[in-house]
């Protein structure tokens, strides 16, 4: 019996990249697929990569104001935008599918660097919107450790898995599935091992 049809995103900008054909699978089997940059180089890659952000360009794109590659803070600054704005990320359900949204001063990542390293910023602390349901914004954020971030969450859900109850961001990590999917899940009524199935509900399409 043949296994489920791989998704097609052929055809699907991520980023710079436009995703043209499969080309395979990853050790992992993982589907590869071979996109086509803006800057008119071929690229590949796993397609976990293209639809959480990780991956948006060949590597042609330069850094936002030359900053360092390594710097913490501009990684800070880099997942910030993407769930805010690549509807392709992880978690864009809970920030930009929500209408949180980046003041424009913090578009450029030098502003944003000032402001954090004016306002308290520090290697061990995480950024923090002080009202969850607005966005990020000076008056609105502040640095945090990440057990004062987790206590001023609003979303956190409990289920019980394997006899434990855990959040849905715990559960996301354990199981590998992404934390928006399993929000959509619970939100639905799924329940037990419906909830963390790694198949397609209505297809029962193995996720890849």
């Amino acid at each position: 019996m043949p296994g489920p049809k791989p998704q097609d995103i052929s055809g699907q900008k991520f980023g710079m990249l436009t995703a043209i054909k499969r080309v395979g699978k990853s050790a992992g089997r993982v589907s590869i697929w071979l996109c086509k940059c803006d800057c008119g180089n071929e690229y590949e890659t796993i397609i976990s990569r293209l639809r959480n952000g990780t991956t948006t360009s060949c590597g042609c794109k330069k850094r936002v104001d030359n900053p360092v590659s390594n710097e913490r803070l501009f990684r800070i600054w880099q997942s910030m935008r993407q769930r805010c704005n690549n509807p392709n990320a992880n978690y864009y359900e809970l920030y930009g599918g929500r209408g949180i949204k980046i003041c424009p001063d913090w578009d450029k990542y030098k502003a944003f660097k000032e402001w954090a390293l004016n306002n308290g910023y520090e290697e061990h602390l995480t950024i923090d919107r002080i009202n969850n349901n607005e966005g990020y914004k000076p008056n609105n954020c502040r640095w945090v450790t990440m057990k004062e971030q987790q206590s001023n969450k609003n979303n956190n859900v409990f289920v019980k898995y394997n006899g434990e109850k855990i959040t849905l961001a715990e559960l996301s990590r354990r199981t590998g599935l992404s934390l928006p999917m399993l929000h959509r899940r619970h939100k639905a009524g799924y329940r037990g091992e419906k909830l963390w199935t790694k198949r397609h509900l209505q297809t029962n399409e193995v996720l890849g």
